[in-house]
């Protein structure tokens, strides 16, 4: 009987600790945290793909010089 009381007093409780989110609310929100995930993902991103480019550049002139030495 005693979590049956404990219960009820969370149910009677819930309006002071469950907040609503409107369904526009909720689109500012997101739309904020993908733009705020945007920057911190994408500049890496694109950075890791420069270096990438300029190895296998890289490697690919490393070749060639390989080959006209022989």
């Amino acid at each position: 009987m005693y979590s049956l009381t404990l219960v009820e007093k969370d149910i009677r409780n819930r309006v002071d600790t469950d907040r609503d989110m409107s369904f526009g609310s909720f689109i500012v929100w997101y739309s904020i945290l993908s733009v705020v995930a945007l920057f911190l993902v994408v500049p890496p991103l694109i950075y890791l793909l420069i270096i990438y480019y300029r190895l296998v550049e890289r490697r690919n002139q490393h070749f060639e010089r390989q080959l006209s030495f022989f």
